[in-house]
Formats: C-alpha cells, sequence, structure tokens
C-alpha cells in the first residue's frame, strides 16, 4: 500500500511540472515595426486665371462655362474670346499623389460696383482637372505634377458693364 502512495505522489509531482513547464512556455514575444516617412514640403504656384474673357450680352443674362481643359461654352451670351484657365503647379515628394481641394468652388466676382445685383457674377462648380495631382521626378528628388480649373459663370439679367474679378483658393495634401 505504501508503494502505490509513494507512485501516486509522484505522478502528481510529474503532473505538476509538467504543468508548470507548460505555463513557462506559454509565454512569446512579438515584434513590431516602427517606422516613418519623411515628405518634402508641399508649394503650390498658380499661373494665370479662370478668365472667361470678354462677354456681350443684350440684357437677359447667361452664362458662360469652362472646361478644365479650357473649352468655352456661352448660352445666350455672346462670348468675343476663347478664354483661359489657370495652371496650378505642385511640387513635393517624388512618386507621390497630391489631393485637390477646391476650397472656392462658388465665389462672387465684382466690378467694385455699389449694387450687387447688377454689380456682381457668381462662379459655381469650379473644379480641377481630376482631383488628384501625380507628382513626377527623378526618386528621391522633388516631383512636379499640374492640374487646371474650370467653371460656370452666371451673368445676370442688366448686368452692369466692367472688369469682374474675385479669388480662387485651393489646397493640395499628400493622399
Amino acid at each position: 500500500m505504501t508503494k502505490t502512495i509513494r507512485i501516486g505522489a509522484a505522478g502528481i509531482a510529474m503532473f505538476a511540472a509538467l504543468g508548470l513547464s507548460s505555463a513557462a512556455s506559454a509565454q512569446e514575444t512579438a515584434e513590431a515595426e516602427a517606422r516613418a516617412e519623411i515628405l518634402n514640403p508641399l508649394t503650390i504656384v498658380a499661373d494665370g486665371a479662370l478668365d472667361f474673357g470678354r462677354i456681350i450680352t443684350d440684357g437677359t443674362g447667361g452664362t458662360a462655362s469652362m472646361t478644365s481643359g479650357g473649352v468655352l461654352t456661352c448660352t445666350t451670351v455672346l462670348c468675343l474670346d476663347a478664354g483661359t484657365v489657370p495652371s496650378f503647379e505642385v511640387t513635393g515628394t517624388s512618386g507621390k499623389n497630391g489631393t485637390v481641394t477646391v476650397i472656392t468652388p462658388t465665389l462672387t466676382i465684382d466690378n467694385g460696383g455699389p449694387t450687387p445685383a447688377v454689380d456682381e457674377m457668381e462662379v459655381s462648380g469650379v473644379a480641377d482637372s481630376s482631383g488628384t495631382v501625380a507628382l513626377a521626378g527623378a526618386p528621391g528628388a522633388l516631383g512636379t505634377g499640374t492640374f487646371t480649373l474650370g467653371g460656370l459663370l452666371t451673368v445676370r439679367p442688366n448686368q452692369n458693364p466692367g472688369v469682374y474679378t474675385g479669388d480662387l483658393r485651393v489646397t493640395v495634401d499628400y493622399e
């Protein structure tokens, strides 16, 4: 009987030792990478204007629509010029893309006159050519890309003659 108790005690001790060694081997080590990417600051330079050109109206009003590709279409007004679109050059880290945001998709342009109803016009739907700009250049160097803007000019009935101006604002951020 003494022999049975000793074997039973030895078995319990052996299972307890196995249990302790199992707990010690359950601990694992893992690694995670720490990283950062340094990008060149973005710069943006505007060249030109969203210029709808010279327009003649008979007093009924109308629209002049300029695509970001520079195609002008006039409705119930006579456009005498082809107009122009602004080009924006973006510089930043080569191989990256920038997201273009038009801060002023709708703006009022005016001729400095005192009567908003006939001395102001609205430019709406201002949009860039693609929404993104790819920065091309040698790897590890500065890259450049360009985009253009278009929009829709609404000429009010009995619009006063004059040169109308206002400012378009855009931003570009890395994607």
